[in-house]
């Protein structure tokens, strides 16, 4: 795979944001690295994406067959817990992208998709959409019905799992305050707290959670 070196110049350009595409399929490549100059953003291509993630807060477009997936994500998030991983798997492989997810990736992708989706999603994970392909869900949830009876041990209210509904519909933060007429700060330490009483680390973990348990519904 060719990859342009990583430089001091390239990671940013004035107030450009970085991103960094690790993808194996050249022509693909250049599409997402137009994508990306398109949509505002400094482009590398940096032959160690874990070297990058520890020196600088960006994108990280990861294509697995680049990499070992899960691991690298895991080694990713040890050393920048702040960098947005975009994954671009096959979404019919189950079982990588839940790897990936538990490992820490911010979403992940059919490896199919539109570069200029891919971008379009970008922005939204970078503004704090919980994202995840719902078609994506029965494979991470082991193919159980979300009409699952409530987990027992958890006992929400409907604020909370009203909270958990606009997660799974992608609502950012300062969305939810505005419809609640709250701050966000209020509507982020009720989010930690639900984190925290369902087992979750992130929002994308707490949608997953949250439907296998039968706490709410997330449509196919």
């Amino acid at each position: 795979m060719t990859t342009t070196p990583l430089s001091a110049s390239a990671v940013r350009d004035g107030d450009r944001p970085a991103l960094a595409v690790v993808d194996p399929e050249p022509a693909y490549r250049r599409r997402l690295a137009t994508a990306g100059a398109g949509a505002g953003f400094t482009v590398v291509h940096p032959r160690d994406p874990v070297q990058w993630a520890a020196q600088h807060d960006g994108v990280l477009l990861l294509a697995v067959e680049a990499v070992d997936g899960p691991d690298a994500v895991r080694r990713i998030r040890k050393v920048n817990s702040r960098v947005t991983v975009v994954v671009l798997t096959e979404l019919a492989e189950a079982d990588t992208a839940h790897a990936v997810l538990s490992q820490g990736a911010t979403v992940v992708l059919d490896r199919r998709t539109d570069p200029r989706e891919v971008l379009l999603t970008v922005h939204l994970a970078r503004s704090g959409h919980a994202l995840l392909p719902a078609r994506l869900l029965p494979g991470l949830l082991g193919h159980r019905s979300p009409a699952t009876a409530p987990h027992p041990g958890i006992d929400l209210d409907d604020a909370d799992r009203e909270l958990l509904q606009d997660l799974a519909a992608g609502a950012t933060v300062r969305r939810m305050a505005r419809h609640r007429y709250q701050a966000p700060r209020t509507v982020e330490r009720h989010l930690r707290r639900l984190y925290s009483r369902i087992g979750a680390g992130d929002r994308v973990q707490a949608v997953a959670k949250a439907t296998q348990m039968g706490l709410i519904r997330v449509s196919g």
